[in-house]
């Protein structure tokens, strides 16, 4: 089917919505900034180039701006009629993370495959293509939405062969973020609260069950409850963490003057990346990088809520619900509120899988925007 050919099936009522660009625009430079100030000095010692880490981001904001114009451009309705496909191909590079020679080890876990040279994590893709799946099937079937065994059943298996092959990665954070938003969706859907309420207990059993079976995990979770239990050890990501974010006060230490990033605080430029920000810009700056973070989630359910369609209505959800909760993991954690998960803080951290696929579903919600039946 040619672009014209969709555009004239999928006909869009209004221009994307620039309030959304703007900010998402704003958070991405905001993070090439940061990642130039973190990442300097390990870019000097490991490759000689401060700038190594930056570098490699601004190509990355490259090739997510080519994926952000698919995701603009081609009307989001053509990508349902794939759903399944580009979920079981998003599996299949899953799959391949567990292949020797193919996957890529690192930290502890399989998370990546090499594709000519580059790191690649397919865990990010699936989180779109979940979402994507859901979506279409809760529309399809959302007059036989209190059919509790047909409609918890089929989203239980695919959300279960989702999180089952990620979790043995191991992945949990990600995990955790594909069992909230697919609750979320159902939520939305209409499903009946008594059911969804049922589907909590098992989610938290799941997550106790994945850290008792995976060592690294318990001694995240120990470090979490007593990080000076083990301060050279588990506990050192967190306690160099909590340093770095006090250190910083009101106003901070001024961008680029960052000591923590001195090989004291692991990690600065992708995980902890918002450590960083606190110690360099204070909590005030800080505070005002948290009310944009939300103003992007917000604005994304407003546009979800001017859209008629339910299929449109969960897509859009779903994406903010997967950026919004993931970035709060990721802050979490940063403040021992939540233990390490090794999850990204969206549009900030470096990463280029990460950065890529927030740039496309950014676009796919700007592409949902234009279908919105009124401006504000």
């Amino acid at each position: 089917m040619s672009l014209e050919n969709w555009y004239q099936e999928f006909p869009a009522k209004s221009k994307f919505d620039i309030s959304l660009f703007t900010i998402a625009l704003g958070l991405i430079i905001f993070g090439l900034l940061m990642i130039m100030s973190s990442s300097n000095i390990i870019g000097f010692k490991l490759y000689n180039d401060s700038f190594y880490f930056a570098k490699k981001h601004v190509f990355f904001i490259i090739l997510g701006s080519i994926f952000f114009i698919i995701g603009l451009v081609v009307p989001h309705k053509v990508w349902r009629g794939y759903s399944l496909h580009l979920w079981l191909a998003s599996l299949f590079l899953v799959f391949l993370t567990y292949m020797p020679h193919v996957g890529s080890i690192a930290g502890g876990s399989s998370r990546w495959i090499v594709v000519a040279g580059f790191r690649f994590q397919p865990s990010d893709v699936l989180k779109f293509t979940l979402i994507l799946l859901i979506a279409d099937f809760l529309d399809v079937n959302k007059d036989d939405i209190k059919n509790f065994k047909r409609i918890l059943l089929t989203i239980g298996a695919f959300v279960g062969i989702s999180v089952l092959l990620v979790i043995r990665q191991p992945d949990l954070g990600t995990s955790v973020v594909l069992a909230f938003v697919s609750l979320v969706l159902l939520f939305v859907s209409g499903f009946p609260m008594l059911f969804m309420l049922l589907l909590i207990p098992a989610s938290i059993g799941g997550v106790i069950i994945s850290i008792l079976h995976n060592p690294y995990q318990l001694k995240r979770v120990i470090a979490f409850i007593d990080p000076w239990a083990d301060p050279l050890g588990k506990g050192f990501h967190v306690i160099q963490s909590l340093i770095a974010v006090g250190t910083g006060g009101l106003f901070g230490l001024g961008l680029g003057q960052s000591r923590q990033k001195f090989f004291y605080l692991p990690q600065q430029y992708t995980d902890f990346i918002f450590s960083i920000i606190a110690e360099e810009l204070g909590f005030i700056f800080t505070s005002i990088f948290l009310f944009i973070f939300f103003l992007y989630i917000f604005r994304s359910f407003l546009i979800a809520s001017k859209v008629n369609d339910l299929f449109s209505k969960l897509l859009c959800i779903g994406i903010a619900s997967w950026i919004g909760f993931q970035g709060a993991i990721n802050i979490c954690v940063a403040v021992n509120l939540a233990p390490t998960k090794g999850i990204t803080l969206p549009f900030i951290s470096f990463g280029g899988t990460s950065l890529i696929m927030v740039m496309f579903a950014t676009g796919v919600i700007l592409n949902i925007s234009r279908y919105r039946e009124s401006h504000e």
